[in-house]
């Protein structure tokens, strides 16, 4: 058995730059903007006819209406409906499908689902809108543009049933080649009524105002899948197959009303396909031409009714110009009012971003100042320190000011004594240490010249010393004399030493004042 081909992913918006992508981000949102201005403006017929429950029931509506256009602009889930309509469970029941398809991957939404789901489901939404806001739940929002869309095809509908009676006047005369072409002719003719759908121009109108016959040559390019030539085979076998007493149905599904209305149903219902079938048209025809001069002189009548209504509709085309200039200077006031609108929510958004950015700019000021206030603690902290410290070491200086002064006055007292024991006087001199240095340094040279003399002395003792065995009392003379310079060295050796102390308080007083 051969493998099903799998089926293509359903187009849906989000697949930029398709018609199911335009239609989600600019057609549905016209048209819901197109619905919430037809009820605004027929604000006064609710009022008068419901009083406060219809303006009321508007203003529901319409809110309802506008968080749809919200919901659908913002890509937002597509949500069950809450209503309690016939079909709302089945409608629920398919949103439940579609969130089972998406096996996980977020729910269904605007322009992630089926594009021919949601914008059933966007009509769906606005039946809800008015079904649910009663008195005026019976309001067609689409009335209008579909009766005007209508009225201005007039000239059309009126060439194609005028070209369709001619027709059947002919089709006795017509071969199973030219009733082909007719068949394919008024095919092209419903297909291209399609223009006129209203949901396609997004509710702007786009009536047929002259016949479609003069430009079917010109659109055939325009065709991307042509199976005239099947439907064709199809109607003409499945009439074969059957029985003469049998009749062969073909459906044909009404879905607008307006030119495509006409195109669509009320020709493609009358063309036949078969040679039996056109002798019945001829039969009809005969019986039609008889009631035809009823029908002409029914039509006069209606001539001078339709004179009447025109003048009729004269004043009335008066009168709507008036309301239709009022109604242009409201929308340019709304408009003006929506242009403030706009500039004010631009405004207040802007005004948020400044209160944002300084409320940012207030929690770092905050920061930044416990910050500050946490460093200013610890630096008064750290000055208290400081202060303790410099305390300490301004009576630590004190102290050691005393301290000198005292260092001083023994130091001054030192060279009085010195200079008592040196016997100079240092009063007068202006360096009495260097002074007193050098009177120092002269005794430590005399000193020295003493050691070396009491050297020599020793050694010429201890030369002389034989000799003073043979001559004793020269020698006792000689001791005695040696016990006397002894004495005298013992004397310089204790002022020596006295110098030599002195000398080392000197050099640390030199070294404590440097």
């Amino acid at each position: 058995m051969a493998a099903v081909p799998a089926l293509p992913v359903s187009l849906s918006g989000r697949f930029k730059g398709s018609f199911a992508y335009f239609t989600i981000k600019d057609r549905l949102p016209q048209i819901l903007t197109r619905v919430i201005d037809t009820l605004h403006r027929h604000k006064n017929e609710f009022f008068e006819e419901h009083g406060e429950k219809g303006v009321e029931a508007e203003k529901r509506a319409i809110s309802f209406l506008s968080k749809l256009r919200n919901e659908l602009q913002t890509d937002k889930p597509v949500t069950p409906l809450e209503d309690e309509l016939p079909d709302a469970a089945l409608w629920n029941h398919y949103l439940d499908y579609q969130r089972n398809l998406s096996n996980g991957n977020g729910e269904p939404s605007w322009f992630q689902s089926p594009w021919l789901y949601v914008e059933c489901y966007l009509y769906r939404r606005i039946h809800a809108a008015l079904a649910q806001n009663p008195p005026i739940d019976n309001f067609d929002v689409f009335k209008e543009g579909k009766a005007q869309n209508f009225f201005e095809s007039q000239e059309a509908v009126i060439a194609l049933c005028t070209y369709f009676q001619e027709l059947l006047k002919n089709i006795k005369d017509l071969d199973e080649k030219q009733l082909q072409e007719e068949l394919f002719k008024l095919l092209q003719v419903s297909l291209w009524g399609n223009k006129c759908d209203l949901s396609f121009s997004a509710g702007e109108g786009r009536s047929q105002k002259s016949s479609p016959l003069q430009s079917l040559e010109n659109m055939i390019p325009y065709i991307l899948v042509n199976d005239m030539e099947k439907l064709w085979s199809l109607l003409v076998n499945t009439k074969k197959r059957n029985t003469e007493k049998s009749n062969v149905r073909v459906d044909i599904i009404l879905d607008n009303a307006g030119f495509e209305l006409e195109s669509y149903d009320h020709v493609l219902l009358n063309i036949p396909v078969t040679r039996e079938q056109m002798n019945q048209y001829r039969a009809a025809a005969e019986t039609a031409q008889s009631e035809l001069a009823a029908l002409s002189v029914k039509y006069d009548c209606a001539q001078s009714e339709l004179l009447e209504l025109k003048s009729r509709m004269v004043s009335k085309e008066a009168s709507f110009q008036e309301l239709k200039a009022e109604a242009e200077s409201y929308k340019e006031n709304n408009a003006r009012h929506m242009s403030r609108l706009l500039s004010l929510q631009t405004r207040i958004q802007e005004m948020e971003e400044e209160a944002r950015v300084l409320t940012t700019s207030k929690n770092q000021a905050e920061l930044t100042a416990q910050v500050a206030s946490k460093e200013n603690w610890e630096l008064k902290e750290e000055l208290h320190e400081l202060n303790a410290k410099l305390n300490k070491n301004l009576n630590e200086c004190k102290e050691s000011t005393t301290q000198v002064s005292k260092i001083r006055r023994k130091y001054e007292e030192l060279l009085t004594q010195l200079s008592g024991f040196l016997d100079t006087d240092i009063r007068e001199k202006e360096k009495p240490q260097e002074h007193l240095m050098s009177k120092v340094s002269e005794i430590c040279k005399e000193n020295l010249t003493l050691k070396d003399q009491v050297a020599a002395l020793q050694e010429a003792i201890n030369t002389h010393e034989m000799e003073s065995r043979a001559n004793r009392e020269t020698i006792m003379r000689l001791v005695s004399e040696v016990t006397k310079e002894q004495k005298k060295a013992a004397g310089y050796y204790q002022d020596m030493e006295k110098l030599s102390k002195m000398n080392s308080y000197t050099s640390y007083i030199s070294g404590y004042h440097c």
